[in-house]
């Protein structure tokens, strides 16, 4: 079986948005966008995938993202 992988790009829209974080860090019902987009691809057999966010958003973003 081939493993599922996704590619996660997280742009440093702060800019254009006027938020203090970036829309896929922001927080919906308490938790980070990005969670509940990992979550979802998980459910639907992801396996791993590769995280591509600004430096100042790195670690922000991993940690949003469920083991």
């Amino acid at each position: 079986m081939i493993p599922k992988s996704a590619i996660l790009l997280i742009p440093d829209d702060t800019a254009r948005t006027g938020l203090p974080r970036p829309l896929m860090l922001q927080r919906i019902m308490g938790t980070p966008l990005l969670c509940w987009l990992t979550a979802s691809l998980q459910g639907h057999g992801l396996t791993r995938c590769l995280l591509v966010a600004p430096e100042a958003w790195l670690e922000t973003a991993k940690a949003a993202i469920p083991e």
